[in-house]
């Protein structure tokens, strides 16, 4: 027998109006849900940040990125954490990051949409590619 259906019995013991026993299973199972969910959050967030490697006179190093918008440079993890626990290369992520901030770093500077849509959409092309070579790498790894 779960956990939830031990807490049911004893509700009935005392409460007896069953949508109120309902509503306090489904308000203790959303609490675990919840807290599971933070749980993970916070130990995927912290893997993914232990994974970046820093060099103090140019702050976060970057070992994988599109030259010239054709030649590919890239590398596996240096850093193994947070691909051992996802499975995605923590590069990866970060260049999801990058394409999702492209706009709000560019909107200030009175570029029309159409042309930053543009730029969003080269980089996106640029950028699969990327990770799907860096993903290759960390399978050879």
């Amino acid at each position: 027998m779960d956990r939830l259906n031990i807490i049911y019995l004893y509700l009935t013991r005392k409460i007896e109006e069953k949508h109120i026993i309902l509503k306090i299973i489904n308000n203790v199972n959303s609490l675990e849900s919840r807290d599971y969910h933070i749980e993970r959050y916070e130990i995927i967030k912290s893997l993914w940040l232990k994974s970046f490697s820093f060099n103090k006179r140019i702050g976060k190093e970057i070992y994988s990125q599109v030259l010239d918008g054709h030649i590919y440079r890239c590398e596996a993890d240096r850093k193994m954490y947070f691909y051992n626990y996802t499975g995605i290369s923590y590069q990866v992520l970060d260049l999801v990051f990058e394409l999702l901030n492209t706009k709000s770093t560019v909107e200030n500077e009175n570029i029309p949409n159409k042309q930053i849509k543009e730029w969003i959409k080269e980089d996106d092309k640029l950028y699969g590619i990327l990770a799907k070579k860096i993903m290759e790498k960390m399978k050879d790894v």
